[in-house]
């Protein structure tokens, strides 16, 4: 498709020529658009062969028979029939095998702007990802070795460590952003002058470090909000007090910026002024995670009537109704 797509691109251009640069540059762009939507037509038409699949074999599998009547002197039942996963692990190894194979064509594409936004892309969910398991995993693991297992250390004293381990990932963040950014040397910043290097390390810790933070706030806002009593007024008033306290925590880390960018000269330079920008940046997608986390969970309560667990996965043992997945769906 590619090949074709691009030939197409050229001819287009080359007719257009005449009429004017901005009508052949807006069907360039076009042709561009209609090129990269060209590779998603295949997914697509996969999507829809394996769904398919999966509901015409779920259609023709014959319903189970009723069982007989057991004689009185059976005593054991027969195991139940174990399920055949093999197709839904071909599915899923299919499925995989075309997302990596469109990744890399993507990430080889001839437009340069395509090839631009997937690394962009990309690089985001890398750094999403092992935020998430970072703030998570290390929550957990300094609980244990700090205080112990919370079933033995108890609630309060599990919300002080996470409270502790959350103002630590804080206090890095502005650390890394402030040597990253140059805020903390401007004269070494100013000698090198590479604003492009600058930014793009700056996009990479905030977004790495922030995710890390607001996960670790999911853990400590979460487990508050299991605390209070179950019902909506509570769970309301949860995240009403987590927007207050991480309020107050930003405007504390805002004045310690500014303390710190109009020490010695009295100025604020432009190494500083990116300093202030991402910190300011990843604090919003910080307080945005740990509000949205906790409306879901307080959401997940009216239509269940069940609080999922801090880190919202169900409690055992409870199995959601249909009605109960239908209404999270349209939610």
């Amino acid at each position: 498709l590619a090949p074709r797509a691009h030939r197409v691109r050229e001819l287009w251009v080359s007719a257009l020529v005449p009429f004017g640069p901005s009508d052949a540059a807006a069907i360039a762009a076009m042709a561009r658009t209609l090129a990269a939507a060209g590779l998603l037509l295949p997914l697509a038409l996969l999507v829809c062969v394996l769904c398919v699949g999966v509901v015409g074999e779920q259609e023709a599998t014959p319903a189970p028979a009723a069982p007989a009547a057991a004689p009185p002197h059976a005593l054991a039942k027969p195991p139940p029939p174990v399920p055949d996963s093999s197709f839904y692990v071909s599915v899923m190894l299919l499925g995989s095998v075309a997302f990596i194979m469109s990744l890399w064509y993507l990430l080889h594409w001839h437009d340069d702007e395509i090839r631009a936004y997937n690394w962009n892309v990309l690089s985001m969910t890398v750094c999403t990802f092992t935020g998430v398991l970072i703030g998570m995993s290390w929550s957990t693991c300094f609980n244990a070795f700090v205080i112990g297992p919370p079933n033995i250390a108890g609630p309060r004293a599990t919300i002080l460590c996470d409270a502790g381990a959350c103002l630590g990932w804080y206090i890095m963040l502005q650390c890394v952003l402030a040597y990253v950014s140059g805020a903390l040397d401007s004269e070494k910043a100013k000698k090198q002058d590479d604003r492009v290097r600058t930014v793009l390390n700056l996009k990479c810790f905030a977004v790495l470090l922030g995710i890390t933070m607001g996960a670790s706030n999911l853990a400590l806002w979460g487990l508050i909000q299991q605390q209070v009593p179950h019902d909506m007024r509570h769970m309301l008033g949860v995240i009403i007090f987590c927007v207050l306290c991480l309020w107050v925590l930003f405007k504390i880390g805002d004045k310690v910026r500014e303390c710190v960018s109009k020490h010695g000269d009295g100025e604020v330079d432009d190494f500083e002024k990116l300093w202030d920008r991402f910190a300011e940046e990843t604090e919003d997608g910080a307080l945005s995670m740990s509000v949205a986390h906790l409306i879901v969970q307080a959401l997940r309560f009216h239509i269940t009537g069940v609080l999922p667990l801090p880190g919202g996965q169900m409690p055992p043992g409870l199995l959601s109704s249909a009605s109960d997945v239908k209404a999270l769906f349209g939610f």
